[in-house]
């Protein structure tokens, strides 16, 4: 009758993948004495053995690595944000993003033609309610249409 097989894995990550645990879990066995390391060798039914008989390790290893996994998330999102700044602030160098001042005094500009023909051909109070409406339009595209970083890039650049 034929033996099976004694079944050895070269690399942790083999071995993760074998078992369908995640990497830590085998790295969390071998820090706890686990003895299924041998000659450049894990043997897999030790390994197997032992995550049986101790579920703890593998149970803090996976809640460590899903914190691991929430803080390189964390990171990333963090790496997107300034990138995201650097990129507003090269446009704005290059002189591809306008600065909030700019747009104000350009539509300001066209702004003071229009209310002076609106002025001659309106009446008081209608004129008066288009002007209103105009303002708050403007100052609508101000604030609520801009991004956050591109208000904060302006700011920024305001200040200097």
């Amino acid at each position: 009758m034929a033996q099976n097989p004694v079944e050895k894995i070269k690399t942790i990550a083999a071995a993760a993948s074998r078992l369908g645990v995640d990497e830590s879990v085998v790295h969390a066995a071998r820090a706890a004495g686990c003895m299924a390391w041998r000659h450049s060798a894990i043997y897999m039914d030790e390994l197997r053995d032992f995550l049986i008989d101790h579920p703890e390790v593998a149970e803090a290893a996976e809640a460590e690595g899903n914190t691991k996994e929430t803080e390189t998330k964390w990171r990333i999102e963090r790496q997107k944000k300034t990138c995201r700044k650097l990129d507003l602030e090269y446009e704005q160098k290059i002189g591809e993003l306008v600065p909030r001042q700019q747009l104000r005094e350009s539509i300001a500009s066209a702004f003071a033609p229009i209310c002076v023909t609106l002025e001659k051909h309106l009446d008081l109070p209608t004129y008066n309610l288009v002007c209103k409406q105009l303002r708050e339009a403007l100052t609508k595209i101000e604030t609520d249409t801009m991004p956050e970083e591109v208000r904060n890039a302006n700011m920024n650049t305001a200040s200097k």
